[in-house]
């Protein structure tokens, strides 16, 4: 149970500033991440003497927290803490000034943020596939068999549809919409559009626009800057389309 950690995540929010202080908050596997408004308003000495936290440090605009294999109970606590930041995200001037990100971390940070909610995902589908290389050198299956197909299929189906993955896990990192954004991503692994680009033949749009023959399936950078686009449209939409027409021009 994660409530034997609530004291811990009392001390950390506590620690880091307060919640006023964190505009986002998230975990990898053995880590706590903040963005936080200013980085000068955490007590560093307490933190790192706080028990329960390996240590702590600052890279790329995020401060972490280490806090070891059980972090994602401590940061069910830290949640409760924290409730809804939405609002200081909006309030959020960005980083204290001289401690903006350069470009190259704040690629590397946003990537790795929205590729940490899929590990569980990529690390089942990898040991399925490692099981079924097992299952074939024991013969217990051979890769003519159904068996072998079928179990091929459940590893292979996350990386296959990795694009709608990803791109929902962008959205909510964007904050916009993540059904949307899942949507636009399964598009781009339509049976047909598979079809079009099987058969190499030119496709353009109103006879005028050229589509690249391109198969986006477990394809990563294409459907990252496919949300991101998505992302200007449709703040750009909410701001300037009537909120009584919102839902039929932005359906998000």
């Amino acid at each position: 149970m994660s409530k034997q950690y609530a004291p811990l995540a009392a001390d950390i929010v506590r620690l880091v500033g307060g919640k006023a202080n964190i505009t986002e908050a998230y975990h990898c596997q053995t880590r706590l991440r903040f963005a936080l408004k200013d980085e000068s308003a955490v007590a560093l000495d307490e933190l790192n003497a706080t028990e329960g936290i390996a240590k702590t440090l600052s890279k790329g605009g995020v401060f972490q927290v280490v806090v070891g294999m059980h972090v994602k109970d401590v940061f069910d606590e830290v949640e409760r803490e924290l409730g809804d930041l939405s609002a200081n995200a909006k309030d959020d001037d960005g980083p204290a000034k001289g401690k903006r990100k350069n470009v190259g971390s704040a690629v590397i940070e946003f990537v790795s943020s929205v590729f940490q909610p899929l590990i569980p995902a990529l690390s089942g589908a990898g040991m399925v596939k490692a099981l079924l290389a097992l299952l074939v050198v024991l013969k217990v299956v051979n890769t003519g068999s159904q068996t072998y197909v079928l179990v091929n299929l459940f590893a292979d189906a996350v990386f296959y549809f990795l694009p709608v993955l990803l791109a929902f896990s962008a959205a909510q990192k964007l904050k916009i919409s993540p059904i949307l954004a899942a949507a636009v991503a399964a598009t781009m692994l339509h049976p047909n559009w598979v079809a079009l680009v099987t058969k190499k033949e030119p496709v353009s749009f109103f006879e005028i626009l050229p589509f690249p023959l391109v198969n986006y399936s477990g394809a990563v950078i294409p459907i990252i800057l496919v949300i991101f686009a998505q992302y200007y449209v449709e703040r750009s939409l909410t701001r300037v389309i009537p909120k009584s027409v919102n839902l039929v021009f932005v359906p998000c």
